[in-house]
Formats: C-alpha cells, sequence, structure tokens
C-alpha cells in the first residue's frame, strides 16, 4: 500500500513539471549537491522568480515535495537528486525531466551499496539518460570519471559545459 501512494505521488508530481514552464535543474553527485542548490537557487532569485527546496529534498519524497512548490510564474526550478543505490537518480531525474543536470563529483559516498567507484559513477550517470532532449550537462572536467560521462552525454548529442580548477 506505500508503494502504491509513493507512486501516486510520483506520478502527481510528474505531471505538476510537465505542466509547468520552468527550466528545470537537476543537481546530483557525491557531494556539495545542497550547497550547490542553494547557491544556483538564491542567484537565480535574483534575476527570475526561481522555485528550489529550502531544505535537502533529495529523496523518492522530497523531489516530488520539491516539484509541488513549483509556482505559476516561476522560470526555474533548482532540484538536488539523491541516492543510496542503483536506480534512485533515474527514477528521481524521469519526474524531474531536467533541461540541464549537473554531476558535481563522485567519491566513496554510499560505497556501501556498491561493489566500487564505478558502480557508484554509473548510477550518477543516469541523470544523463533523462535530461531532455537539446538540454545540457555540466560536468567536472577533474572528476575521475568526467570521459564516462562525456562520452555517454555526446550520445545523446546533449550540450556540453564543464568546470575545473587543475584542467582546461
Amino acid at each position: 500500500k506505500v508503494k502504491n501512494t509513493l507512486n501516486f505521488f510520483s506520478e502527481c508530481a510528474a505531471k505538476v513539471r510537465a505542466s509547468s514552464n520552468i527550466t528545470a535543474i537537476g543537481i546530483t553527485g557525491s557531494a556539495g549537491k545542497t550547497s550547490l542548490k542553494e547557491l544556483l537557487g538564491q542567484s537565480l532569485k535574483k534575476i527570475h522568480k526561481t522555485s528550489y527546496s529550502k531544505n535537502s529534498y533529495n529523496n523518492k519524497y522530497g523531489v516530488p515535495i520539491s516539484l509541488f512548490n513549483i509556482n505559476k510564474n516561476d522560470k526555474f526550478g533548482v532540484f538536488e537528486i539523491g541516492m543510496d543505490r542503483k536506480g534512485e537518480i533515474d527514477h528521481l531525474s524521469k519526474i524531474i525531466k531536467p533541461n540541464i543536470g549537473l554531476i558535481t563529483n563522485v567519491s566513496y559516498a554510499h560505497s556501501k551499496n556498491f561493489k566500487n567507484l564505478f558502480g557508484i559513477a554509473k548510477a550518477k550517470s543516469e541523470i544523463i539518460d533523462n535530461i531532455l532532449e537539446d538540454g545540457s550537462i555540466v560536468l567536472n572536467a577533474d572528476d575521475k570519471f568526467y570521459d564516462y560521462f562525456k562520452s555517454k552525454a555526446l550520445n545523446r548529442k546533449l550540450k556540453i559545459i564543464s568546470f575545473s580548477k587543475k584542467n582546461k
């Protein structure tokens, strides 16, 4: 019964997103999601109406709540997407349907549910599969899995924007 309620909750949230005109930004990664969501949300709010959760609402309950808080006049929505296991980012990013995705980094957070770091990277890359057509992905060029993420994004014909402290 709880699973059916959760599915209904997710379906309703997906309908809210589909009926909105926001540019959705989905943020995932092993660290820095909440800080980046706050930075982007507060910055964008200064120039356009923007929706973003005030808390770290990044799971199967929090993402739908964040979507329910979209206002009709919002231009942007900034959403944090967390995970504990494979498939969670896929599920949540299918609900959000981001125009822009962002992967901050990959580290051993949640490693208890994965065989190795590459398993975590593959789970983080699930966001790439759900970015809308003609969308963009922002990638950390200093991350060990940058080339993996870039290749997957190129296969989807996404625009790639990278940032780095060490690499050009």
